[in-house]
This record gives structure tokens, C-alpha cells and sequence, in this order.
């Protein structure tokens, strides 16, 4: 190398059946003297090297400045970096049912100069655990003070140790019992944050083991410490459980919180939730499952992790402020639900997050009254209801980021009446909305980089008013799609549809078949007025457009 090139380019490729989780992942590297990394193509670290961020290096790029790796003459320490909190998860499928996608770490190395005699790149790519198990009731915390204008570390709000001139920061601190969620923050001096980083420890110390059934009502709390599931438990009928703030609850493989005609009752905090986790930090659990007429689980400011919620006979649920998360696969790693419910169940969910999991799906005459919620990273489809009576929506609910090919936003199956309201779609490789056998009205929403805004096919009746629908692939497609389809109609109203490859298109019709695509707007001076049927396969019923 000497004399010869200044730089170096490794690559390898790894596969991973769930969702990446960012936040989870860290490459420790030992280097000299410098480097760029990325992961699927994405640019996620340049140290030492030239250019902006994103801009590729030429292959006789120098590094900016000289970093002796850890046996070097003066060695520095092998350094750790995260994934900023906004790099996109990294998902497990190229299509629906596919084969696992090869994800690819790329590193591009460099010296200080063609002609230096030692040059150093070893890096190491690690998925943490969903939190780190500590003994003791406190933490060793140190780090590097790297960013220009730094000149303060806090730890949840507490001021760390630093040591300008080995450029590092220490603290010792104090964990309470149970999951303990740091906020990392670098400042500068005038109390701005130029970076952060959360980490969860778990301070685990003796847990009060449970299992089996509760016959009388029963209180989990966090002055007994942390609760951990060494079998499922079951709450019995007319039973209730009920969890207060600041709890945090293990479960062993293949455990879960169930009930039949009991409640579980989960009163967290916005300042001190109650913490659903499986045991080892990684393993998925079997999650709650709440069914039969009176039966009802509440949480609120609550997270659960790595476990699904279950929902069957008429049994309720109400999720608030509460965060469900990282489960795509059993145990034994087969595709399931984060959440699903069936036969006259009601679920009520305000101010929830659904992340990083593979799909979920309601049915059975189950309403669904959804309210300001964010559902990201999905594998699958994001929301399937089927079936559910007219009284069902989703209101002020954000559906974003998923790169599987086949992902809608929302996908219904058949006898799904449903009104999706003020809600934003972004980011979804296939359908914001798919419409199929169902009768659906959707206002006031705005879809912008899918593959189609909103699609309805087969026997579907959709009203839309007051959309937009933008930088997409298609607009608004109306067709029919399975044999034995009859018609598929839209009535559109006030919508502005822009900037698509696309933006309307009738399809796949015969003459015995009915596609319809009604369109009206306002009678304002911007817009052109239209009034317009049109129908597919049979003679026009209206046409009056005005230029």
C-alpha cells in the first residue's frame, strides 16, 4: 500500500430475519487514519475524510488528519459508533413472502498520505439487546468528546466528568430499580444539543418470580422491585390485575399475560411507565391475550416490547400514551401479528405508537377506534381490517417508512366499513390505501411518496374528499382485479391529485363490469370546473368539463 494507493474498500453482506432497529445497532472500528461507512448504501459515519456527508470519496482521497489505530506508537482506544436516530430501519424481505434481503456494510478506508508505512481498519458491526443488564444500583458511563463546540455531557440531565484534554467524559450513576432509559445529550455552551443518545439499562436485582393463575385481585408495583414471568399467568374471571407506574415486567420464552372474562389494568406515567420486557433482552414473548364478554386490558404510558396484544370474544381494549414495538416473529420465527383481534372485540388506541413489526389485522365484527397514532417500519401490510362495522376509523394517524415491495398502509379485506380521517401517509413501497370488497370514506388526508395513493378494486364503494395525493406512482387507481369482481367506484371530491406518474387510471374492465371514477370540485376560479362520470366498459352516462 505504501507508495502505492492511499485508500481501501471492504464490503460484506449478512442477513437478519427481523427488522434492523438503528437504535440497536453500533460499529466498533480500529483505525488509521480514517474512514467512510455504509450500510445498504447509506451513508451513517466519515471520520477523518474529506467531502460532505453523503458525498463519496475518490479512490485517491487522503484523510484529513492522523489517528493512530490501538497498537500504534501512541494508540487510541477502538472507538464505538451508533446510528443516528433518524437512519431508516433496515427491513428483512425483498417482496412479500421473499427470501431474506443480504444486507451490505461498506467501508471505505484512508491514509494520511500515499506514502505512510502503517495503515489500520477493523471494524465490527453489533446488534445490541433490546437493553443492557447491570448488578448494583449504578453505571459506569464514559464516552469520546468528538463534536467541534462541545463543553458538556449530561445524563439525564445530570453533568458528567470531562477531561478536554484526553477529549473524554465519565459518570457513575445511580439506577432505581427496574428498566432505567439514559438520555445521552452533548451541549454546547450555550446549552444547545448537538447530539444525544438514549440507552436502556435494566437493574434487574432480585426479581419477585411469578406464575401460574391469580383467583383474587392482585397489584404489581415497583416498591417490590421487578416482576418476572417464569410461566404465563392468568388472570381468572371477575379477577383484576392491576400494574401501577414505574413497573417493569420480564417475560421468559414462550410466557404471557392472559385473561378470560378478568381485566388487566396497566397505570403508567408519562414520566415513569410500566415496562413489558422479554427476560433476556432479545427473545420475543407470547404477549397479552385478552378475551371473552367483560374481559378488558388498559394500558396506559406503557411499552411494550417484543410482545404482541390479542384480542377475541368480545373483549376490550384501551391503549393511551403507550409504546408497542419490535415484533415481527414467534420464538421460533415464524411471521405474526404485533396486534389482532377478533369477534366483537372493541379496540380503542389515542396517542400510540406501533413500531418496527410485521403487520396486524382485525376482523370478526371488531370496531376500531384509532386516534392520533403512528404506525412505522412495517414489514407487511400496516393496518388490515376486515369486516368491521361501519362505526370504525382512524383519525389524525401517521403510516410511514417501509422499503418491502407489496406494503400498503392500510389494507382491507372484505365487508370493511371504515372512515380514515386527517391522516398523513408517507413512504410506503406499494398502496397508501387498498380498498377490496369494502366500503370505505377517506378525507382530508395527504399520501405522498407511495406507490399508489389510494386503490379501489374489486365490489368496493370509496368516497374521497378533500385529498392530496402527490410524487407518487399512481394517484388513484380504480379497477377490478379477481374473477368474479362486479364493480369498483369512487366519488372524488375537492381532491388535489399532482405530481404522479400517474394520476388516475381506470383498469382491467369488461362490459358486464363496472369501474366508475366520479369527479367534482368546487366551483372556484383557480381550478377548472369539472363534473365528470366516467364510466368504463359502457356508454358514458355525463361528460361536461369546462377548459
Amino acid at each position: 500500500m505504501q507508495n502505492g494507493y492511499s485508500t481501501l474498500y471492504l464490503r460484506t453482506t449478512f442477513s437478519y430475519e427481523q427488522v434492523l432497529d438503528p437504535r440497536r445497532l453500533k460499529l466498533r472500528i480500529d483505525y488509521d487514519d480514517g474512514f467512510i461507512a455504509y450500510l445498504d448504501g447509506k451513508e451513517f459515519v466519515r471520520v477523518n475524510a474529506p467531502g460532505e456527508p453523503g458525498e463519496r470519496s475518490p479512490h485517491n482521497s487522503l484523510a484529513t488528519a492522523s489517528h493512530e489505530a490501538s497498537r500504534g506508537p501512541s494508540g487510541n482506544r477502538v472507538e464505538t459508533w451508533y446510528f443516528a436516530p433518524d437512519f431508516p430501519a433496515l427491513f428483512p424481505h425483498a417482496s412479500e413472502g421473499g427470501d431474506p434481503v443480504s444486507h451490505v456494510l461498506a467501508i471505505q478506508g484512508l491514509n494520511r498520505a500515499l506514502g505512510d508505512d502503517d495503515f489500520s481498519l477493523i471494524p465490527s458491526l453489533y446488534l445490541e439487546k433490546f437493553f443492557t443488564e447491570v448488578t448494583g444500583n449504578s453505571v459506569q458511563l464514559a464516552g469520546r468528546i468528538s463534536l467541534v463546540g462541545a463543553s458538556s455531557v449530561l445524563v439525564n440531565g445530570e453533568v458528567a466528568l470531562l477531561d478536554f484534554s484526553a477529549g473524554t467524559w465519565s459518570k457513575t450513576h445511580t439506577l432505581k430499580p427496574g428498566l432505567n432509559r439514559l438520555v445521552i445529550e452533548s451541549r454546547d455552551c450555550a446549552g444547545h444539543v448537538l447530539a444525544s443518545l438514549t440507552k436502556d439499562v435494566l437493574n434487574k436485582g432480585t426479581p419477585r418470580l411469578v406464575s401460574g393463575t391469580l383467583s383474587s385481585n392482585a397489584s404489581w408495583d415497583s416498591a417490590n422491585g421487578v416482576v418476572e414471568l417464569t410461566g404465563s399467568v392468568t388472570v381468572a374471571a371477575g379477577v383484576t390485575l392491576t400494574i401501577a407506574q414505574g413497573t417493569t415486567v420480564l417475560f421468559r420464552p414462550g410466557t404471557s399475560l392472559l385473561t378470560t372474562s378478568g381485566t388487566i389494568s396497566v397505570n403508567g406515567a408519562s414520566n415513569n411507565p410500566v415496562y413489558f420486557l422479554p427476560a433476556d433482552g432479545e427473545t420475543p414473548w407470547e404477549g397479552f391475550a385478552v378475551g371473552g364478554a367483560g374481559s378488558s386490558l388498559t394500558l396506559r404510558f406503557a411499552e411494550v416490547v417484543a410482545g404482541k396484544i390479542r384480542l377475541s370474544d368480545s373483549a376490550n381494549a384501551l391503549l393511551e400514551d403507550t409504546i408497542v414495538r419490535d415484533y415481527s416473529y414467534t420464538a421460533a420465527g415464524f411471521e405474526d401479528y404485533i396486534a389482532y383481534a377478533l369477534d366483537n372485540c372493541l379496540l380503542t388506541a389515542r396517542r400510540s405508537v406501533f413500531s418496527r413489526y410485521y403487520t396486524m389485522a382485525f376482523g370478526g365484527q371488531t370496531t376500531l377506534h384509532i386516534e392520533d397514532c403512528l404506525f412505522e417500519s412495517s414489514e407487511h401490510d400496516f393496518f388490515k381490517p376486515q369486516d368491521t362495522p361501519g362505526d370504525s376509523y382512524v383519525r389524525r394517524c401517521t403510516f410511514a417508512h417501509s422499503s418491502v415491495a407489496g406494503t400498503d398502509g392500510v389494507d382491507t379485506g372484505a365487508n370493511a366499513a371504515f372512515t380514515v380521517d386527517n391522516c398523513l401517509f408517507y413512504d410506503i413501497a406499494d398502496k397508501a390505501i387498498s380498498i377490496e370488497a369494502s366500503t370505505m370514506t377517506v378525507s382530508n388526508c395527504l399520501l405522498y411518496q407511495v406507490g399508489t395513493g389510494m386503490a379501489i378494486k374489486d365490489d368496493s364503494t370509496a368516497i374521497l374528499i378533500n385529498n392530496t395525493i402527490a410524487n407518487s406512482t399512481y394517484g388513484i387507481a380504480v379497477y377490478l382485479k379477481n374473477a368474479g369482481a362486479v364493480f369498483a367506484s369512487a366519488a372524488v371530491t375537492n381532491n388535489i391529485i399532482w405530481g404522479n406518474i400517474t394520476n388516475i387510471t381506470l383498469r382491467n374492465v369488461t362490459i358486464t363490469a363496472e369501474t366508475d371514477l366520479i369527479v367534482k370540485d368546487a366551483d372556484h376560479p383557480v381550478f377548472e370546473n369539472v363534473t365528470k362520470t366516467i364510466r368504463k366498459g359502457v356508454a358514458p352516462v355525463r361528460e361536461a368539463v369546462r377548459e
